[in-house]
């Protein structure tokens, strides 16, 4: 029997909502994929430079976020149609929160404890 794969992250993933999105700098629409207290993980149609700062926001549900993150990661991560019988190259990026004060929201960790977590190794399907 397998042991599970070793968890590396601070906290526990959240898959979000179907077609949960959010803005990066204002104008970059990105598909949010799961969240943690101190991070996110999404698709994007451009490659985003690790070490870059961006602004991100968000509303899911009651919950409306608004915080600065650092990009960690970023590779290509498939295919999806582009509308037009063509298609284009998403990347899977990683991001962490850069959070003011005394860290995390309290909301954002009502948020996360409503829903199950992702579990080790779990990967999401990129957007049609």
């Amino acid at each position: 029997m397998m042991s599970p794969p070793h968890e590396r992250r601070r906290s526990p993933r959240r898959v979000v909502p179907e077609g949960a999105a959010a803005l990066i700098r204002s104008t970059i629409r990105v598909q949010l994929v799961d969240l943690s207290l101190h991070g996110a993980r999404f698709q994007v149609s451009a490659p985003l430079r690790p070490g870059t700062v961006y602004a991100l926001s968000t509303r899911l549900g009651s919950l409306s976020l608004d915080v600065p993150v650092r990009i960690t990661r970023c590779r290509a991560g498939g295919y999806a149609k582009d509308g037009r019988g063509g298609q284009v190259l998403l990347f899977q990026a990683g991001a962490e929160f850069l959070w003011e004060g005394n860290g995390p929201d309290g909301r954002l960790a009502e948020w996360l404890e409503s829903g199950p977590p992702v579990s080790p190794g779990t990967t999401a399907d990129l957007v049609p």
